[in-house]
């Protein structure tokens, strides 16, 4: 892997998933996730998904 940076453009709609350990990590980096997660990372809340932590 060669972590390079890559700019990706859709029309319509992007479906991303990372498998049951990644997933919630893209969801928090995107801002859905429980507030006071996201607040600790400084990451602006979208949608409150709290879970059970």
């Amino acid at each position: 892997m060669d972590h390079s940076l890559s700019t990706v453009r859709a029309s319509k709609l992007v479906v991303i998933s990372a498998g049951a350990f990644g997933s919630p990590t893209i969801l928090e980096r995107s801002g859905v996730g429980a507030e006071v997660i996201l607040n600790r990372c400084g990451i602006e809340q979208v949608v409150n998904l709290p879970g059970d932590y």
